[in-house]
């Protein structure tokens, strides 16, 4: 079965599900909070290698602060 981790909810419990089995998928926790579009594209695009690197890496969570 195939989860969905809200991003109000751990990403630990993301983990536990995936060593059970369960397919949690990658996760980008984007925390912001409210900003203006131009705000949104340029924290994207300051930080797009380091997230592709993160995801390639393994990692299945990846915060953007």
């Amino acid at each position: 079965m195939r989860f969905l981790v809200d991003n109000q909810l751990p990403p630990s419990l993301a983990r536990w599900l995936r060593d059970r089995g369960h397919d949690t998928g990658r996760f980008l926790w984007v925390r912001l909070g409210n900003c203006r579009n131009d705000a949104l594209i340029a924290a994207f695009s300051s930080s797009f290698d380091t997230i592709v690197a993160a995801f390639d890496s393994g990692q299945s969570v990846v915060e953007l602060i």
